[in-house]
């Protein structure tokens, strides 16, 4: 039988991080391939002389692949689960702030300075429908922003 020789591009895989957790659970033939590619002369190539090896190339590559996008999409999921925890906390704080108020007038005032201090907005402004009026976190911030934006 013939031996045929293939050259695999460990970038191809994924990152080593990546295929250090598929190499952990794949089986005894899987990892003599992984000997054979990593530590064997010529390094960075397989022997591959029998079929039943080229069903543990393609079966070690899929799970490679498999566990590389399983991971990336758990730190996706952990990510976006931390953004949305550290909103929660700034609309409760934002809420707290809102019910501690005395009256009216104060609260209407106090809610753009609150929204640029809990939210880390720039500047932060209001309208009230009844008094037609805007309120301003900082009316020095929104005149420099107006500024910037009209000069170009």
């Amino acid at each position: 039988m013939q031996h045929r020789r293939l050259r695999v591009s460990i970038g191809s895989v994924g990152d080593f991080r990546n295929m250090g957790i598929a190499v952990r659970h794949l089986s005894f033939r899987h990892r003599n391939a992984c000997v054979q590619l990593f530590f064997l002369p010529p390094i960075g190539t397989f022997t591959i002389a029998d079929p039943q090896n080229w069903i543990a190339l393609f079966t070690f590559l899929l799970t490679a692949v498999i566990a590389s996008q399983l991971s990336e999409r758990a730190r996706r999921e952990t990510a976006n689960a931390t953004s949305r925890r550290r909103e929660l906390e700034q609309l409760y704080a934002f809420s707290q702030q809102m019910l501690t108020a005395d009256n009216v007038l104060g609260l209407v005032n106090a809610i753009p300075v609150k929204v640029v201090e809990i939210f880390g907005a720039e500047f932060a402004g209001m309208f009230s429908i009844h008094s037609k009026k805007v309120y301003y976190s900082d009316l020095h911030a929104v005149n420099s922003s107006l500024r910037r934006i009209c000069s170009g």
